[in-house]
């Protein structure tokens, strides 16, 4: 079996997920939790920090993401989840590790002419869904732990970009990706996670952002747009589908954690009517439910996936 790792970036979602948990119950062993981990990444920091910096040795370093991160999946998820704990006071003292990822997300990694964050891979200008999440939130805890605004400003044109690129107005979805250099003319497969990570991006940046600020209605509106077309694809089970436009696709609890937790939130704060999404939410929770045995194992999430360009390969996932 694979190795466990206290340091991926699903341990950053779940770490996330914990520290909100313990804020929303008031109950500290969620919370606990996530300080532990971090008390290990903070006990062994310094030694792991004297490793050799060459390219063979760093690789070799099982810290190598705190001490040096390469890409947004490396540092986006875990840096969120590491500036939410020291805005709550969670923990051990790791403001250097997020200075740095907030740097890395802010200054160093490959981004579009528009500002848009981008990858090199598998085409030089590659635009992927999933890295709203493994960037906005970071970027919106830690405009709120510092105070600079210039963050909020970036995680709101994040929002913003990625709705230009991969949005399809016609279908109210958003396209798993895109090759910045074909435009718009390529085809549109609706992976349902991509979609999730998407909307959960878009209310974490809105739970922190200033009420004042020039893009909130704008974000709003998308949350708004997304949140209709997607209700509108939940299945009779509440679970949503792996391709959220085929419903022969096969049901996927992962998306439907993350659409039932962002209806929620919306309706909470107020940004998506109660009468409307509020049905969807709790519908969509009562199916994640189903999911779990008395074991606490989680069925139903499909696998960690890459950009591709045909519908098998997401259908299969």
């Amino acid at each position: 079996e694979d190795k466990f790792s206290p340091y991926s970036y699903p341990m950053g979602v779940v770490y996330s997920g914990m520290l909100l948990s313990s804020e929303v119950t008031g109950d500290r062993k969620y919370a606990d939790f996530a300080a532990k981990r971090y008390q290990f990444f903070a006990d062994n920091l310094p030694a792991l920090s004297k490793w050799p910096k060459e390219k063979e040795q760093m690789r070799q370093n099982p810290f190598r993401n705190m001490l040096a991160p390469t890409s947004l999946d490396a540092c986006g998820a875990m840096g969120a989840s590491m500036t939410r704990a020291r805005r709550n006071k969670v923990g051990p003292d790791l403001k250097e590790v997020i200075d740095r990822f907030a740097n890395y997300v802010h200054t160093e990694q490959f981004r579009l002419e528009d500002g848009l964050l981008a990858r090199k891979s598998p085409f030089p200008k590659s635009i992927w869904l999933d890295d709203a999440y493994m960037s906005v939130p970071l970027l919106a805890q830690y405009a709120k732990l510092t105070g600079d605004k210039k963050y909020f400003d970036d995680a709101a044109r994040q929002i913003r970009g990625f709705h230009k690129h991969l949005f399809v107005p016609e279908v109210g979805l958003f396209t798993h990706a895109g090759n910045a250099d074909v435009g718009g003319d390529h085809p549109h497969y609706f992976w349902a996670r991509a979609n999730g990570w998407y909307m959960v991006a878009t209310v974490e940046l809105l739970d922190l952002l200033p009420e004042d600020h020039a893009d909130r209605d704008e974000l709003i509106k998308i949350l708004k747009a997304h949140a209709k077309s997607v209700a509108t694809r939940q299945s009779g089970k509440g679970l949503w589908h792996q391709m959220l436009d085929r419903p022969d696709s096969y049901l996927e609890t992962s998306c439907t954690a993350m659409f039932s937790y962002s209806m929620a939130k919306g309706v909470n704060r107020g940004w998506l009517d109660a009468s409307t999404y509020a049905p969807v939410a709790i519908a969509g929770w009562n199916g994640v439910t189903t999911r779990i045995s008395d074991e606490g194992r989680i069925d139903g999430i499909c696998v960690g996936t890459n950009y591709a360009n045909d519908m098998i390969y997401y259908y299969h996932r």
